[in-house]
């Protein structure tokens, strides 16, 4: 299986390390959402973890590469029932319509 390199991105001034997490970041301000990259990390048991995303109404998010997020609870939640029905499709177009230089 061939590697694909992340192509580093900026968005709001923000230096992302791929665009996918850029485009999260545009999903996010077209719903609203409150967002902060890598804004704190976490001592694991033999790592130092930091998550792509916090959400202040729902914690860390992932951003997987392979499948868009890491699925599960709150993030789910919040997508899901409070936002994703009326206004996803706004969303998903903007993200994928972003040029970025």
């Amino acid at each position: 299986m061939r590697t694909i390199a992340a192509i580093p991105t900026t968005y709001k001034g923000i230096q992302f390390r791929s665009r996918l997490e850029a485009r999260w970041a545009i999903c996010f301000d077209v719903l609203g959402i409150e967002w902060h990259y890598e804004f704190e990390g976490y001592q694991m048991e033999d790592c130092w973890y930091v998550p792509d995303f916090w959400l202040p109404k729902v914690g860390p998010v992932r951003v997987c590469h392979h499948a868009g997020t890491e699925p599960g609870g709150a993030f789910e939640n919040l997508v899901r029932d409070e936002i994703w029905e009326t206004q996803h499709d706004a969303a998903i177009e903007a993200a994928r319509t972003r040029r970025f230089h």
